[in-house]
């Protein structure tokens, strides 16, 4: 009876042996898959809670708020194994997927879809669209292009991603195209000037779409009604923080258009294609709307990273940061806090609103620009579903 009882023990514990060797050989397999991974993302969150501890001290001893520390984590995100390693590669697999999660989580989804069936079709179609437009851009080695169309909250945008980047401590990577390559026609000028800058990087000004043969170089932009933007623009070249001419205390914009030849009537010709112009390029055929600029300007949008909506700004500015989370995470919050001083900066003192014969004229008028304007809202309806819900 006693050797029976020895010979379970010595089974129990050669069983108990068998588990236990299992179970290591199991974590080293676990930690040679994903040890790199999880040992990033610890270091990660090292970096962020001595940045938290720099900033508390920076804030009178305020504590980061929840959501402050989640954005400083995103913001620390970037993973330093060598981008030829195995771990490298496999971090990269489940990394964007896992920065969505975060961003869903961190915005909230009003939609009763649950979070991850929202990030398997974004990332599905990221994967198997040929389109650049939508895609989520993960780390922080690109040099973002907002060439902005005039009027279309550009302003707020240009400040809510400064104010980012002085929180990451880029401010000397914020930059603006220079007037005279704002104005030029000269499409290499335009590019060779980009080349000269690093990423990370943030440019913004009022040129065309450049096409630059580098995957580091993303284009963002907005667009905005045709008739609300060309009325916000012509108002605002007279009455907002331009103020020229001196003598426009009277120009109307109905009597502009139909009075031919004056100056505020070339104004108006000008300021009323400049959406599919800037996002058409730099091919002389764009200065004129017409099928061949209307398709260039849709082939082109796919090319930009994103491109929002001024009459959804709330939801641009979520996109923006979920599209690409490494460079601007946090930016639908600084846009919150900066939004009514920049409105209140460059308002427009005086504007008189169209009346229904005007309108009219108008929609005529700008017949390719709304096409574009429509193809556009399409396509960020498309976006914002598949991430938004």
């Amino acid at each position: 009876m006693g050797f029976r009882n020895d010979r379970s023990k010595a089974s129990t514990r050669y069983f108990s042996f068998k588990v236990l060797v299992l179970l290591a050989f199991g974590l080293i397999i676990f930690d040679a898959f994903f040890g790199t991974e999880i040992g990033q993302e610890n270091v990660a969150c090292r970096s962020a809670l001595r940045e938290a501890n720099l900033r508390k001290s920076l804030n009178g001893g305020r504590d980061q708020t929840q959501e402050e520390i989640m954005d400083q984590n995103v913001l620390n995100s970037e993973k330093s194994s060598p981008k030829n390693s195995r771990d490298f590669k496999l971090s990269q697999k489940f990394k964007g997927v896992n920065v969505i999660v975060h961003q869903f989580q961190r915005l909230g989804s009003s939609s009763s879809k649950d979070v991850k069936a929202n990030v398997s079709i974004a990332t599905r179609f990221a994967a198997t669209n040929d389109s650049k437009y939508g895609k989520p851009l993960f780390g922080k080695s690109y040099i973002i292009i907002y060439n902005a169309v005039p009027k279309t909250a550009s302003r707020t945008l240009e400040t809510g991603i400064r104010s980012v980047f002085n929180i990451m401590n880029l401010t000397n990577k914020c930059l603006n195209i220079p007037t005279h390559l704002e104005n030029s026609h000269n499409e290499s000028a335009v590019t060779s000037w980009f080349r000269n800058y690093k990423a990370p990087a943030f440019i913004r000004g009022h040129a065309k779409f450049a096409p630059v043969e580098d995957p580091g170089v993303v284009y963002i932009n907005i667009v905005r009604d045709p008739i609300d933007r060309l009325i916000s623009h012509f108002y605002f070249d007279y009455y907002g923080d331009v103020k020229f001419p001196k003598n426009s205390t009277n120009v109307d914009l109905k009597r502009c258009i139909l009075t031919p030849g004056t100056e505020c009537h070339d104004r108006y010709k000008y300021f009323k294609s400049v959406t599919l112009e800037a996002i058409c390029g730099y091919d002389k055929r764009c200065t004129t709307p017409s099928n061949f600029s209307l398709e260039r300007a849709k082939s082109n949008l796919e090319e930009y990273a994103f491109i929002g909506l001024t009459e959804d700004i709330d939801s641009t500015m979520k996109l923006l940061e979920m599209i690409i989370p490494g460079m601007l995470a946090g930016l639908n919050r600084r846009y919150k806090l900066l939004e009514e001083g920049v409105m209140a900066k460059f308002k427009t003192t005086k504007k008189i609103e169209p009346d229904q014969e005007l309108r009219s004229l108008l929609r005529r008028e700008l017949a390719y620009e709304y096409e574009f304007y429509n193809y556009a809202k399409s396509r960020f309806e498309d976006v914002k579903e598949r991430f938004l819900g």
